[in-house]
């Protein structure tokens, strides 16, 4: 793989683990795994780059079937891609960021209300 496809396919997987599994939770609820179509409907609709549509399978469906459906299918190919998928996820859940309760009270500091 080149330099410019490496770099493409970074980018591909930071849009993809931001934005893949909430709207897959959001449009079909809770699930281990999502099937093929949801993952495809759910990429076209985010308008995420659907040459890199093996991410989202890798992260989302078993292996079986990723290896059924993937677009290269080259051994080793799914881990790499959880690996980067991972790699980019946000350390914060989205949506579960509440600033009242993730803000520590630090005795002293100004604009500090404590207590």
């Amino acid at each position: 793989m080149g330099l410019l496809q490496w770099l493409r396919l970074r980018s591909a997987a930071k849009r993809y683990a931001r934005s893949l599994g909430p709207a897959l939770l959001r449009d079909y609820g809770t699930s281990e795994f999502y099937n093929p179509q949801q993952i495809r409907a759910t990429v076209r609709r985010l308008g995420l780059p659907e040459a890199f549509i093996d991410l989202g399978f890798a992260a989302f469906l078993p292996e079986a079937t990723f290896d059924e459906v993937a677009i290269d299918r080259q051994k080793g190919r799914r881990h790499a891609l959880i690996e980067l998928f991972r790699r980019h996820q946000p350390r914060i859940p989205l949506g579960s960021w509440n600033s009242a309760e993730n803000t520590a009270y630090v005795p002293g500091f100004p604009d500090n209300t404590g207590p």
